[in-house]
Parts: structure tokens; sequence; C-alpha cells
């Protein structure tokens, strides 16, 4: 049984839904964001990745960027950018690339399911990335990014998937990758909620690191709150919820530009150690039922494309499961 919570959410005004939404903060660097914001007051990347709005110098870990980041959230609210529904709603988030087409649910998640596994993690996280998101919700007292979650096609939830995206249309945009993003808000909250209740068991498919430092979020704010009983907004967590026979898995390539000082075969018998290797046929490397792969390229010329297939004793595999266009649009307030 999966619990499906509706929010109030904090989104954009329609006419700006196109300049407030933002790639992820962790697939740009602080000057590519800084570069891919002039201009735009109204990207959320000065909510995600505030410190593109302080000095160069500034450490990206410093407090005053996660001061930066409420001010900022705060700015936007109060400027109109952003409005908060006043019921609580469930969203449907479509979005359409190439002819491939997913459909998945925004709702709150709740953070008891997945600290006892109802929610299945398959990866480990990195402190300091967790650190810095759980600074970043305390600061702004709101989940700024979704987590990424798929759940085993079950017959009732995708049928409600799929009869809710139609009606309630509130966005609709396609990108610079041509990725079409369209937004709707359902209309039947009672019934997607009894239709998930048959779904048992849901994956987090990407950004673990969210779901991690929105459960030690919860912790804290519960130690801090004498009575607490539960019900709360920060015992959820904000995500997208996808079908599993929806999802589209992506080349996750990689360029090799340094070989530290080994020779091309040196560099390949050691990563043989932990990759299977083969020569590819083209570059970039694509074979969609190579499923666990990755693909090296040497600089100049050095190497031709090489296929790194995951084997039993690697590190976890590599994941991509959707363009770096994938859009922020909407926020979950802890208040």
């Amino acid at each position: 049984m999966a619990t499906v919570k509706g929010f109030k959410a904090v989104r954009p005004k329609e006419e700006l839904v196109e300049k407030v939404a933002s790639k992820p903060y962790d697939v740009l660097s602080s000057e590519e964001a800084r570069e891919e914001t002039k201009g735009n007051p109204y990207s959320f990347l000065h909510v995600v990745k505030p410190e593109i709005d302080l000095d160069p110098s500034v450490n990206v870990y410093d407090e005053s960027v996660y001061q930066k980041a409420a001010e900022n959230l705060s700015a936007m609210i109060d400027r109109g950018y952003l409005v908060r529904d006043r019921e609580e709603s469930l969203y449907i988030y479509r979005q359409e690339w190439k002819g491939h087409v997913q459909e998945g649910l925004v709702a709150c998640f709740s953070v008891d399911e997945y600290q006892t596994s109802k929610i299945r993690k398959h990866e480990f996280t990195r402190q300091k990335k967790e650190d810095d998101r759980l600074k970043n919700i305390l600061a702004t007292n709101a989940n700024t990014g979704p987590v990424f979650l798929a759940y085993r096609s079950e017959e009732g939830a995708d049928a409600e998937l799929k009869r809710e995206a139609g009606d309630g249309k509130l966005y609709a945009f396609t990108d610079e990758f041509d990725v079409k993003h369209t937004v709707y808000r359902v209309q039947d909250t009672r019934a997607v909620k009894e239709a998930f209740e048959q779904v048992p068991a849901l994956y987090i498919a990407d950004v673990h690191h969210r779901a991690a430092s929105a459960s030690r979020v919860r912790d804290i704010k519960k130690e801090k709150n004498p009575s607490h009983d539960g019900t709360e907004e920060y015992n959820y967590f904000l995500a997208v919820l996808f079908p599993h026979d929806q999802l589209k898995i992506l080349d996750y390539n990689r360029f090799v530009k340094d070989l530290n000082g080994l020779t091309k075969e040196q560099f390949l018998k050691s990563a043989g150690e932990r990759f299977d290797i083969e020569k590819a046929d083209e570059t970039p490397f694509n074979r969609p039922n190579f499923m666990n792969s990755a693909c090296i390229s040497g600089a100049n010329g050095t190497n031709s494309p090489q296929s790194l297939r995951h084997s039993s004793k690697t590190i976890p595999s590599p994941r991509s499961t959707w363009p770096s266009s994938r859009k922020t649009c909407l926020a979950l307030s802890l208040e």
C-alpha cells in the first residue's frame, strides 16, 4: 500500500512557467547556472542554486548560500512569480520527447514508508550532497525539488493517471531540448489515492539524496516539536511517481581526457578489472538493450569508443532516466 498525499503547491504563474522552470541544480556548475540565468530573475535556479546570486568567491556550501535561497524563494512569492494553491491537490506531470511519453503523479509521499523501506532504495548517498539539500530544505522550509519515484505498473493506478492527463491543464511548454512538459491538476484525488493503495511498493529511480535529506529533516523537526502527531507536512516529501514501463533509460556517457600517466592499453586493462570491455561500433555507443553500460572515448583520437559493461564485481551501475532538461516547477512548503 502506497500512501499518496495532496499538497498546496507553490508554483509559477502560468505566463511565467517557461522562465521559472529550471534544470536540476546538480546538472549545472555554478558558472553554467550564472550564465543560464542572465537576464532571467524568474528562474528557479535562484532557489535551488542560490550561489549564483553571490560573489563567485563564496563557497557553495557556505551558510550564506542557504540564507540566499530562503531570501530568493520569499522574494519570488512576494513579487508574484510564484503562487500558492489554496487547496491541497495532486498533479500529473507529462513529458514527451522524440515520440516517447511518460506520465507521472506529483504528490507527497511518506517519510515513514521511506524509512521502513516500503519506498525502496538502490543507491548509497554522499554525505556532502545530502547535507547540502538538508540545509536548503531547512533554510527555505520547503522541498524545492522532487524525488524521482517509480512503481511496478498496475492496471488501476495506470488507468487513473491516464484518465487524469487530459482535464485540468495548468501548463504546457516545450523546452530548448524539444521536451514537451505538461502539468495537469488531478480532478478526482480520492480515486487516485484509492488506486495507489493497491500498489505494494515504490522505488527510488533517481535523486536518492533528496529523499535522504527529507528523512533527516523530518527527524530534526520531529525532535523539536513537542506536539508532533505525524500529520505535519514535514512527515512527507515531494516526488513524482511514474509507472516502470514508461521510463526510458538513456546512455550514461563519459569522455576520458586524461589517462593519469597510463597508456591506452594500461588504462583499458585497469578498467577491465571492474568492467567487461568491448569495442563499440559507433560514437556515442548506443545499444537500447545494453542497459548497464557506459561509453568512454579518449581525447585527441587516442583510442576508439569502448563500451564498459557493468559486471558483478563493479560499483553500482550508471543511471540516467531522462534528458538533463527535466524541469523543476513545483515546491512543497513544510509549514
